[in-house]
């Protein structure tokens, strides 16, 4: 007998709206703690698979905050350049990580 997708159940999709407006309250740092914590428990393979997929979707979302609040983050690096004839857009790249000086 094949199997067939079951539809998303409104506790489903309850959870999901929950998950999303918790993480948008997440700061970098508290979303950053976040996704290291699930990805050492799917990492340990000890998670039965709905609970993988549980983690996984939560991830996904805490990676979209994180992704927004450095774009933020970027945008107010640029507005805040200053040059010597008043503030210009600079592009901001953060410097490789054990880069030689």
């Amino acid at each position: 007998m094949p199997t067939t997708k079951n539809p998303p159940t409104p506790a489903t999709d309850a959870h999901i709206k929950a998950l999303r407006e918790t993480v948008a309250e997440l700061t970098f740092e508290a979303a950053m703690q976040r996704l290291e914590k699930i990805t050492q428990e799917l990492e340990s393979g000890s998670a039965p698979l709905d609970r993988s997929l549980e983690l996984f979707e939560e991830g996904t979302l805490l990676v979209e905050r994180c992704n927004k609040l450095l774009d933020t983050a970027q945008s107010r690096v640029k507005m805040l350049s200053k040059s010597g004839d008043g503030y210009v857009e600079e592009d901001f790249t953060l410097p490789a990580k054990n880069a030689a000086t």
